[in-house]
């Protein structure tokens, strides 16, 4: 009998481990955060604790115990991503370590390993270079700073110089990264790769962007066809990185000039309803290749046939005051899912699961989706008042 632990964020009925996992003939704990409410298989064992802060060299004991025996660690959230890598290499368990995980995890590192392979990409400096006094700034426009390790645009500003240099003044420059700010639409390329080979792909335009998603606004994209620049893009920017195996979301910046600038890049499935509205594109689910991957089984890809209608999400951060049964009465032929949730869990970072959101969900169209999201957008910021025109 194995011991597979979980570091349990993403919540469970999204991401469905007893498809993959037999949790009769292993022995499966689940070490993370259990908000929603799902309901665990038999006889898996839940440890709570906070990802976030768990230290790998202060572990509770009993999370001690089971990853001395562990076989197969998995996290599939963002932000557990390094801690896993370390786990493993304390604990001795086979997979990715922090060599692996830390090109796609870390964005100085991304950009230095893009930048080795001529990638085009914003220009980018590390906050200690840019506060150098030597440093020439006065011909440097817009830029952005980020935190080298979070995600979901958590702590991403954009400003001039002057005001980046002042707000950053009290940071900790090693833990921070600048970068010039590149104009124009921002599209996530998502799919899985297999010994470096691209087995699905499915690309789409954001609208809003996660940064003012992470201010308050609406968030979502629909998808377009896949051109040749994004596909190049896919395989190039994975390879330069050094990420072989496994689901993948990828983020660019095409330019009024149509010049695709590398943006970001994350080894796993992307958040929101981005994988659902790819396996209503392609039939794959991407949660359960990615578990079926690191259960160290092949994948099967004979049934990959994307269909020809495009499909589309949106989400409401929390605290965002919504319309949805004018939605619901307005779109409900184009509508695939709707979400509606009054009592959203307020998150500690910006975040794009369902159960922090009070309205979300997924849409269809042919050839495109488009104009039916933007209409949806609108419709449900309208105010209460109107509700009955719907």
């Amino acid at each position: 009998m194995r011991t597979i632990v979980i570091l349990n964020r993403i919540p469970f009925d999204r991401i469905r481990y007893e498809k993959a996992i037999d949790h009769g003939s292993n022995r499966v704990v689940y070490v993370g955060y259990f908000q929603d409410g799902a309901n665990y298989p038999n006889p898996a064992v839940k440890i709570v604790a906070d990802l976030s802060s768990l230290n790998p060299h202060d572990l509770p004991a009993e999370i001690h115990d089971v990853l001395v025996h562990c076989d197969i660690l998995i996290a599939r959230g963002e932000r557990d991503l390094l801690l896993a890598a370390k786990l493993r290499e304390m604990y001795n368990i086979p997979g990715d370590t922090v060599v692996d995980v830390l090109p796609i995890r870390d964005k100085l590192l991304m950009r230095q390993f893009a930048r080795n392979r001529s990638i085009l990409q914003p220009e980018f400096w590390p906050l200690t270079t840019f506060r150098d006094s030597s440093m020439e700034r006065s011909q440097i426009g817009t830029v952005v700073l980020k935190p080298r390790l979070d995600a979901a645009s958590n702590g991403v500003v954009v400003g001039s110089v002057t005001e980046i240099m002042e707000m950053s003044q009290n940071l900790d420059a090693e833990d921070w990264i600048i970068e010039s700010f590149v104009a124009g639409d921002i599209y996530h390329l998502d799919g899985f790769l297999e010994d470096g080979e691209l087995r699905a792909f499915q690309a789409a335009k954001y609208v809003n962007t996660c940064l003012s998603f992470a201010s308050g606004t609406p968030l979502g994209s629909v998808q377009v066809a896949n051109a040749t620049w994004m596909l190049e893009a896919a395989t190039k920017i994975a390879a330069a990185l050094r990420y072989r195996n496994g689901s993948f979301h990828l983020e660019m910046i095409l330019t009024e000039k149509g010049e695709p600038y590398f943006l970001e890049f994350a080894g796993r499935v992307a958040g929101a309803y981005i994988a659902e509205a790819f396996e209503h594109k392609t039939g794959i689910n991407l949660y359960q290749r990615d578990l079926t991957m690191l259960l160290g089984r092949r994948t099967d890809w004979t049934h990959y046939r994307p269909k020809a209608s495009m499909y589309g999400w949106f989400l409401y951060p929390y605290g965002s005051r919504t319309n949805s049964r004018r939605v619901e009465a307005l779109f409900k032929k184009s509508l695939v899912l709707l979400n509606t949730n009054a009592n959203a869990i307020k998150p500690e970072v910006p975040s794009y699961l369902d159960i922090h959101s009070p309205l979300c969900g997924i849409v269809v169209g042919d050839p495109s989706c488009e104009d039916i999201l933007m209409q949806i957008i609108s419709a449900a910021s309208e105010p209460e008042d109107l509700r009955s025109a719907g």
